[in-house]
């Protein structure tokens, strides 16, 4: 069921354009960095990536909304570690979303998949106490031939 603030900002008759796939970036992943290694290209002046960036960004092309999500974790170890970089990911966008509650909703990210408990946890976190829109998962996870298997729910 939707929590109000979700209701409020995605049912209000004035949103037309809503971008569902709208990632932010936190200074600890050094996107610029991540980008030249696997040869991606960010269009100029969006990185750092900021709340003021994409707003700018949005009112170019006419958004009225963004939902945020980071990229997830598609690897790594099950530990605190993990754990806590997710959780600090998910209170610095929750925040993002307070400030600009009539412009962004967030989709949660995890932990590493392989934590299950760290990831129930975290969703009921995200959802019950940061009111994120939902969680956000990728399409395959892991490193290298293991990136290709495909996440499976049953």
């Amino acid at each position: 069921m939707a929590n109000s603030l979700m209701s409020r900002t995605l049912l209000n008759p004035k949103v037309r354009r809503i971008d569902v796939h709208h990632h932010f970036f936190t200074a600890d992943l050094n996107k610029e960095r991540v980008n030249s290694k696997l040869g991606w290209k960010t269009p100029k002046g969006s990185l750092p990536w900021s709340a003021k960036v994409s707003l700018s960004a949005m009112d170019a092309m006419n958004i009225d909304v963004a939902i945020l999500s980071f990229p997830p974790i598609s690897s790594g170890s099950i530990g605190e570690d993990n754990r806590a970089l997710a959780r600090r990911r998910n209170e610095y966008v929750a925040k993002v979303c307070t400030d600009y509650p009539d412009r962004f909703g967030f989709l949660a990210t995890l932990p590493f998949l392989d934590d299950t408990d760290g990831c129930l946890q975290e969703i009921q976190y995200a959802m019950d106490e940061l009111h994120a829109y939902g969680v956000s998962l990728a399409s395959c996870y892991g490193d290298g031939a293991a990136a290709s298997k495909s996440l499976t729910m049953s």
